[in-house]
């Protein structure tokens, strides 16, 4: 599906102004038409929210390297994709359980 820069903006939440500057700087691809309007590819509008999301990741795991965490330690690992589940720590319920053994 092709986007013009304005429904691309607007599908991604960004100004147009990004759109147009990540097709300058060559992060993202775009066909320019005769009267001069460009046209997006929805695969390269993915690419570029990959790499704003990336972007803001390396931000924050910058930021979070100079907070430690409660135990005084930092843990690093790089992530190519993120599915998280918070729960409850099972430590507890493992010691009553223990206890009663």
């Amino acid at each position: 599906m092709l986007y013009s820069i304005a429904e691309a903006a607007k599908a991604m939440g960004l100004e147009q102004a990004i759109i147009l500057k990540a097709i300058e700087d060559g992060q993202i691809t775009g066909n320019q038409k005769a009267s001069g309007e460009w046209l997006v590819e929805e695969t390269e509008l993915q690419s570029l929210y990959l790499s704003i999301a990336q972007d803001y990741c390396k931000r924050q795991w910058q930021a979070d390297l100079r907070t430690p965490t409660q135990t005084g330690s930092v843990i690093c690992c790089r992530l190519e994709a993120v599915d998280i589940e918070c729960r409850p720590l099972r430590a507890d319920g493992l010691s009553k359980r223990a206890k009663k053994l």
